[in-house]
């Protein structure tokens, strides 16, 4: 077990348990995320920095970065989520919610005057 068979087996015993550590480290901050424009970022850059061009990008590393996609995979998915429920709640909160008032009334029938009159 400790004598790897290959340089690609002997990174991964040291690649995996950092990347069980970023995780760790990672991941209580993307929890207590709410803003979905950043959430929208970050898996943005997942998605298309990390996964895409570092481990499908035919750039050589794939094989020596593979310990470290499915972690990258994990990361990706609880950002999704978090976005997800971020999402639910803007949601429920901002429209669901949404009691119009007076002064909205007021600019929806001017609009809708303006749109008559042209």
């Amino acid at each position: 077990y400790f004598f790897p068979n290959s340089d690609a087996e002997a990174l991964e015993q040291v690649v995996v348990p950092l990347c069980t550590i970023l995780y760790e480290i990672v991941r209580p901050y993307f929890i207590a995320m709410y803003d979905i424009g950043s959430l929208c970022g970050i898996i943005s850059i997942l998605r298309t920095e990390i996964i895409e061009e570092q481990f499908e990008g035919g750039l050589g590393k794939g094989e020596a970065l593979a310990a470290m996609r499915p972690v990258m995979e994990e990361i990706l998915a609880d950002v999704q989520e978090r976005l997800v429920y971020s999402m639910q709640q803007y949601i429920r909160d901002e429209i669901s919610y949404y009691t119009p008032t007076k002064e909205d009334l007021l600019e929806f029938d001017a609009a809708e005057e303006a749109e008559e009159a042209a």
